[in-house]
Protein backbone atom coordinates (compact mmCIF):
# COMPACT_ATOMS: atom_id res chain seq x y z
CA UNK A 1 0.00 0.00 0.00
CA UNK A 2 1.36 3.41 -0.89
CA UNK A 3 1.98 5.96 1.84
CA UNK A 4 -0.45 8.54 0.47
CA UNK A 5 -3.19 5.89 0.20
CA UNK A 6 -2.63 4.86 3.84
CA UNK A 7 -2.88 8.46 5.05
CA UNK A 8 -5.98 9.09 2.91
CA UNK A 9 -7.63 5.97 4.39
CA UNK A 10 -6.86 7.15 7.94
CA UNK A 11 -8.30 10.59 7.10
CA UNK A 12 -11.43 9.01 5.59
CA UNK A 13 -10.81 10.31 2.08
CA UNK A 14 -10.47 6.77 0.71
CA UNK A 15 -12.03 3.52 1.90
CA UNK A 16 -9.85 0.50 2.60
CA UNK A 17 -11.12 -2.86 1.38
CA UNK A 18 -10.41 -4.76 4.62
CA UNK A 19 -9.23 -4.10 8.15
CA UNK A 20 -9.82 -1.66 10.98
CA UNK A 21 -8.74 1.89 11.70
CA UNK A 22 -8.88 3.17 15.29
CA UNK A 23 -8.10 6.74 16.28
CA UNK A 24 -7.61 7.35 20.02
CA UNK A 25 -9.67 4.24 20.81
CA UNK A 26 -12.53 5.13 18.46
CA UNK A 27 -13.23 2.78 15.56
CA UNK A 28 -13.50 4.96 12.46
CA UNK A 29 -13.38 2.11 9.93
CA UNK A 30 -14.15 -1.59 10.22
CA UNK A 31 -15.05 -3.81 7.29
CA UNK A 32 -16.45 -6.52 9.61
CA UNK A 33 -18.61 -4.14 11.65
CA UNK A 34 -19.47 -2.08 8.54
CA UNK A 35 -18.29 1.17 10.14
CA UNK A 36 -16.90 4.00 8.02
CA UNK A 37 -17.06 7.39 9.71
CA UNK A 38 -16.90 10.36 7.33
CA UNK A 39 -13.78 12.56 7.44
CA UNK A 40 -15.49 15.35 9.40
CA UNK A 41 -16.26 12.92 12.28
CA UNK A 42 -12.68 11.59 12.62
CA UNK A 43 -11.27 14.47 14.71
CA UNK A 44 -8.08 14.94 12.71
CA UNK A 45 -6.68 17.01 9.89
CA UNK A 46 -4.56 16.35 6.85
CA UNK A 47 -2.17 18.65 5.07
CA UNK A 48 -1.53 17.74 1.45
CA UNK A 49 2.16 17.93 0.62
CA UNK A 50 4.54 16.56 -1.93
CA UNK A 51 6.14 13.26 -0.91
CA UNK A 52 9.42 14.74 -2.15
CA UNK A 53 9.63 16.90 0.99
CA UNK A 54 10.51 13.88 3.16
CA UNK A 55 11.19 10.98 0.77
CA UNK A 56 13.26 9.14 3.40
CA UNK A 57 10.41 8.90 5.92
CA UNK A 58 7.81 6.18 6.35
CA UNK A 59 4.13 6.91 6.97
CA UNK A 60 4.60 6.35 10.71
CA UNK A 61 7.58 8.68 10.96
CA UNK A 62 5.70 11.39 9.05
CA UNK A 63 2.68 11.04 11.30
CA UNK A 64 4.77 11.29 14.46
CA UNK A 65 6.68 14.25 13.10
CA UNK A 66 3.43 16.05 12.33
CA UNK A 67 2.04 15.18 15.73
CA UNK A 68 5.09 16.25 17.73
CA UNK A 69 6.30 19.02 15.43
CA UNK A 70 9.84 17.65 15.42
CA UNK A 71 11.84 14.62 14.46
CA UNK A 72 11.96 11.65 16.79
CA UNK A 73 15.61 11.57 17.84
CA UNK A 74 18.61 11.85 15.51
CA UNK A 75 18.10 8.47 13.90
CA UNK A 76 15.03 7.13 12.25
CA UNK A 77 13.23 4.67 14.55
CA UNK A 78 12.07 1.36 13.11
CA UNK A 79 8.45 1.04 12.01
CA UNK A 80 7.90 -1.72 14.57
CA UNK A 81 9.16 0.55 17.37
CA UNK A 82 6.83 3.33 16.25
CA UNK A 83 3.91 0.92 15.98
CA UNK A 84 4.54 -0.34 19.54
CA UNK A 85 4.73 3.26 20.76
CA UNK A 86 1.36 4.05 19.17
CA UNK A 87 -0.14 0.65 20.01
CA UNK A 88 -0.75 -0.09 16.33
CA UNK A 89 -0.65 -3.52 14.78
CA UNK A 90 0.00 -4.61 11.25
Amino acid sequence: MRQDHTLRCIAGLEEPTIGNINIHGTVVFSDQKRINLPPERRDLGMVFQSYAIWPHMTVLTRMLRCRSGRMVGRRRPSDSALMRCCRWSG
